[in-house]
Order: structure tokens, then C-alpha cells, then sequence
């Protein structure tokens, strides 16, 4: 049995044992009531979200010397979706994978394209979740959310330092096997230096916050969606906090960690446990478990039969 199915038992068990535990009668009601009108509106803004962030892979393509076609580009994104549910995403790796396979670029080029797409994730998380804690003056979470910008600062000056990169050249050299693999290392970390310039971090910023806001937004249709209608802040303020616990857990997507601290948060708040349950599971179905089945379909679909052919990659 491979590990997505095994994965994807225990997400369906843990999300079973949420239902269980919140009673399900309430839960089944709850979901009967859910505005149905309101999923159309959720499931095209976090589309737009994809688009946005395929966008942005696209510039991060094109510093790291790969030009591929918009199309394909798209195509490449959505497939790498196959592997979101894995710890910090990283499992989308098999984009480095798909390059090799069908454009005939080595992966050592490709390699830091993952990274620097999570690690804008994070950043963009990291500004909007600062942003929601000053406007409803949660200082207490602030000074945990500033631990966090200081080690995002650090992993920053460490990829822009050359000191760093000789004792890593260093190492590499006096270590047998490691040594056969210095000239992809040297690629990679090159390729890391020029996506974190200032200027493509300030652009991929920018996108980044674009797709996460929109993300925010489809997260507050999903409460209107339930009835309860708070505020904007408040809700970005209940997801993103739980994602970023969920994230910092290494866990793939967070699982269980960001659900409960999700439902902790709404409950703390007065909001029934059964009902903070129905938001939070039909939150993750309609944006990550929506997501990962349009990476399955497309790798299944598309890429298996679009691309058996060799493309003639354009690599500058």
C-alpha cells in the first residue's frame, strides 16, 4: 500500500474521530445548513489562489535559467500539487522530478525552486498573521510570531553569505561521496542566491501575500458559508495562526495539529466544538484536499499522456 493511501486513511480516521467526538447529529446538521450557494464562490478563489501561485513559480523558473511555456508551466504547478500533503509541502520536490524527465533539466538546477516557493509561503504567512495580531492587539502571540521572523532572518543571511557556502564547498571536498556531488550543490546553491536577491524576494512577496489574502477570503466565505458571520481580521487571525503551528510541526499539512488548534481557538471563543469541527474540515476540503486532487489528476491525466513526447526545452 503506498504511503498517499496509507495518509489519506488516517486523515479520513482523524477526521472521523473529530466527528465523533464534536457529536455527530450537530455535525451532520450543521453541514445541512451550510449555504451551499456559497462552495462555487469558495472553490474559485482558492483556484485563483493556484493560479497566482503557478504564476509565481513561473518567475522563479525563469531566474533559475528555465523557460518553459505558460501552459506548461501551469501544468508542472498543478502536478507538484500531488505532493502537498507531505511535511512542509516538501514532498513537491517531484517538480525537480517532472523537469528531469520531460525537459531534460538536472535537478540540481531545479532544486532550490521548492524551498524558495515554502519559504515565501512563510513569509507571506508570517507578515499577515503580524499584521491580525497588532490589529487585535494580541501581543502576548506577537513575541512568539517574533521568534519566528528572527530565524526566517537568519536562514536568509545564510543562504546570501559566501562564507557560508566555501566551508560548505569545504566539506563537500574532503568527503568522498559527497564530493562527486560538489558541482550540483554549487548549481543549487547559485540557484538559491539568485531567486533570494532583493528584488525577486520583494516580487515573490508580493505574489505570495496576493495568494494567501485571496486564500483568507475564501476561508471567511467558509464561515459566511456556516452562518457565522465575524469579521475578516478575526478569521485570517483563527486559520493562519493554526497554520503556522501546523507548519512550524513539520507534520504533513499540519494534520491534526492545525485542526485542533483551530477548533481550540473558535471553542475559546464560544463557538459550539461541533460546529468549529464542520468549519475547519469543509476549510481543509475545499482548499488543500481540492488542491491535492487536481495534482493527482493532472499527473494521472495530463502529464502521463502530454508529455510522453520530448519537448525541446528552452534552457538559457
Amino acid at each position: 500500500m503506498s504511503k498517499k493511501i496509507i495518509l489519506i486513511f488516517i486523515t479520513l480516521g482523524f477526521y472521523l474521530g473529530i466527528i465523533l467526538v464534536s457529536d455527530f447529529e450537530k455535525f451532520s446538521s450543521n453541514v445541512s445548513q451550510f449555504k451551499i450557494e456559497f462552495l462555487s464562490i469558495i472553490l474559485a478563489l482558492n483556484f485563483s489562489v493556484l493560479l497566482i501561485k503557478g504564476f509565481r513559480q513561473h518567475i522563479i523558473l525563469k531566474k533559475l535559467g528555465i523557460s518553459i511555456s505558460n501552459k506548461d508551466n501551469l501544468m508542472l504547478y498543478f502536478a507538484g500539487l500531488s505532493m502537498l500533503v507531505t511535511p512542509g509541502g516538501t514532498g513537491q520536490i517531484i517538480k525537480s522530478y517532472f523537469l528531469k524527465n520531460k525537459f531534460g533539466i538536472q535537478i540540481s538546477k531545479s532544486f532550490p525552486l521548492v524551498f524558495v516557493e515554502k519559504y515565501n509561503d512563510l513569509i507571506a504567512i508570517m507578515t499577515i498573521v503580524t499584521i491580525v495580531l497588532v490589529l487585535i492587539q494580541n501581543y502576548e502571540l506577537l513575541l512568539v510570531v517574533s521568534v519566528i521572523w528572527i530565524i526566517i532572518i537568519l536562514i536568509y543571511s545564510a543562504l546570501r553569505s559566501n562564507k557560508i557556502y566555501k566551508k560548505f564547498e569545504l566539506i563537500f571536498n574532503k568527503v568522498g561521496f559527497l564530493k562527486k556531488r560538489i558541482n550540483g550543490f554549487s548549481k543549487s546553491y547559485y540557484g538559491l542566491q539568485t531567486t533570494t536577491s532583493k528584488k525577486m524576494m520583494a516580487k515573490n512577496w508580493f505574489f505570495s501575500i496576493v495568494a494567501w489574502s485571496v486564500d483568507a477570503i475564501a476561508v471567511y466565505f467558509v464561515f459566511l458559508g456556516f452562518n457565522q458571520n465575524l469579521d475578516l481580521v478575526y478569521t485570517t487571525f483563527v486559520m493562519y495562526t493554526s497554520l503556522l503551528v501546523g507548519f512550524i510541526t513539520l507534520l504533513p499539512s499540519g494534520l491534526g495539529v492545525t485542526e485542533l488548534s483551530f477548533m481550540g481557538l473558535l471553542t475559546s471563543k464560544g463557538i459550539e466544538i461541533s460546529l468549529a469541527a464542520s468549519i475547519i474540515i469543509m476549510i481543509r476540503l475545499t482548499s488543500i484536499w481540492f488542491a491535492t486532487v487536481i495534482g493527482l489528476l493532472t499527473t494521472k491525466v495530463f502529464l502521463k499522456d502530454r508529455f510522453d513526447n520530448k519537448h525541446d526545452p528552452k534552457v538559457t
